[in-house]
């Protein structure tokens, strides 16, 4: 007889079935730990690659800047930004693209700044072309400033303004933006150096504008921008009182031992120039500043290798003016007679005719008409020699009468004296 078959568990059953969901369960959740940690290596290997490529940009950025290519330096600093704003939800589980992404932020204001500083936006474009990328950056960059960053924001901010100002004609405040800077940071260099040049750009008093560039300079920062900003203002502004200001900047500049740009000098040089024959012009500015200070500015700035031989007259007559207001009327008459002798073709110019005043004056002698006889010997002559007798003696037994005449004004002639006496 057989014996019947028992019926299934039906615990057992379901023991057998919890058993394998729970293998189901372990397995799905190792894979699923897995597949999360790949994730997470992968999304961490993103952002690290992330960051390495930002970094590169900004190193790019650096030498950008450095060369002055600031609209590429910019195209690279956005490229930079979008690259950290992709990761930016990341930002919670990694903690580091955020600090990349403000890294980028502030390096875009740096240059931002720096691009307005510089202010030159090239052939057929104009200052809109980078007022208008960098505006929005300065202004993001004020929500979150404190102190001194945002006082320099600000003045960097007024300075856009004039800048669209002299695109479009349109009058805006940019002072506005200075004095709220000040408020902020009483010494901030680039609000007063800012705020110097609106005053004298809107025709304001001289006097207020030198008290913002003396405090901008005062301030330790930015003293290369603040010169610049300095002079450029008062070339600005046609006046004789700028110009005398604009001598006294420069004698300090060289005190200081700094560089003096081209376009100064070349303004130096005019203001110098004007005074030659005009000795009223003359006396106002030989009173600007001592004159043995004005004489080792003058020498500092055009005797090296580079001058334009062709402006030598010029100098020279200038040089003699100074180095007789400057009590060496030896060394002017030198100076006077080494020129005369480059000007035999222009006898009768005004350069000429100013030497000649210029050596009346220091020979305390009226000079002798161009017509005078040849045999004649004008008083003039003889306190020449009075002054110069080595000179003359030296030109006496080496040069012939003349050539030594013509070292002379119009009319003169050298004494023929024995060395050493009369």
């Amino acid at each position: 007889m057989s014996n019947p078959r028992r019926p299934p568990d039906p615990g057992a059953s379901r023991d057998r079935l919890a058993r394998a969901l729970k293998w189901v369960g372990a397995v799905t959740s190792i894979l699923s730990l897995l597949f999360g940690l790949y994730q997470l290596t992968t999304l961490v290997a993103a952002v690290r690659e992330r960051h390495r490529r930002v970094q590169e940009l900004l190193e790019i950025e650096i030498v950008q800047r450095h060369a002055a290519e600031f609209a590429r330096a910019w195209a690279t600093l956005d490229q930079a930004a979008k690259l950290a704003d992709e990761g930016g939800s990341l930002a919670t589980l990694v903690g580091r693209l955020d600090a990349v992404r403000q890294e980028v932020r502030l390096r875009q204001e740096d240059l931002g700044m720096a691009w307005l500083r510089d202010a030159r936006p090239g052939p057929g474009r104009a200052f809109s072309d980078i007022v208008t990328p960098v505006l929005p950056v300065l202004e993001r960059g004020l929500l979150g400033a404190t102190g001194e960053r945002k006082a320099d924001l600000l003045a960097h901010l007024g300075w856009a303004e004039f800048l669209r100002f002299r695109d479009d004609g349109v009058v805006r405040a940019p002072d506005t933006h200075y004095r709220e800077a000040v408020q902020l940071d009483p010494k901030n260099p680039y609000a007063h150096a800012n705020l110097g040049h609106w005053i004298l750009w809107r025709n304001g008093p001289l006097d207020a504008a030198t008290q913002e560039f003396a405090a901008a300079l005062g301030s330790g920062r930015a003293h290369e921008y603040v010169r610049r900003m300095q002079l450029s203002a008062l070339r600005n502004r046609a006046s004789d009182a700028a110009d005398w200001e604009i001598l006294r900047v420069v004698n300090e500049m060289r005190k200081n031992q700094e560089a003096v740009d081209e376009t100064t000098r070349a303004r130096v040089f005019s203001i110098y120039t004007a005074m030659v024959g005009d000795e009223p012009a003359a006396q106002k500015v030989l009173t600007v500043l001592p004159a043995a200070d004005q004489l080792e500015t003058f020498q500092t700035l055009f005797y090296d290798q580079n001058f334009d031989p062709a402006k030598r007259p010029s100098r020279e007559v200038c040089l003699a003016r100074l180095q007789e207001a400057a009590g060496r009327p030896d060394e002017a008459l030198r100076t006077l007679l080494a020129v005369r002798a480059e000007l035999l073709a222009n006898r009768s110019g005004s350069l000429s005719r100013a030497i000649d005043a210029s050596m009346s004056r220091l020979t305390r002698r009226p000079i002798q008409s161009s017509n005078a006889r040849e045999d004649h010997v004008p008083f003039g002559a003889m306190v020449a020699c009075e002054h110069l007798g080595e000179i003359r003696v030296e030109s006496h037994h080496n040069i012939d009468a003349h050539t030594s005449n013509a070292l002379l004004p119009v009319g003169w002639s050298w004494w023929p004296v024995r060395a050493g006496g009369g």
